[in-house]
């Protein structure tokens, strides 16, 4: 068993979660996007 396609389906379940969640409380897709942005420039200045 490879632990990198482990890993991988881990990552991609709980990309999938956070996106049905944000679907959920009707955040649209640019909304998701534009809060991940921010959270990325935040921690690239910290």
């Amino acid at each position: 068993m490879n632990p990198l396609n482990n890993q991988s389906d881990k990552l991609d379940h709980e990309w999938l979660m956070l996106i049905e969640e944000a679907k959920k409380l009707g955040l649209s897709v640019e909304e998701v996007r534009n809060f991940l942005k921010l959270q990325a420039v935040h921690l690239a200045k910290e």
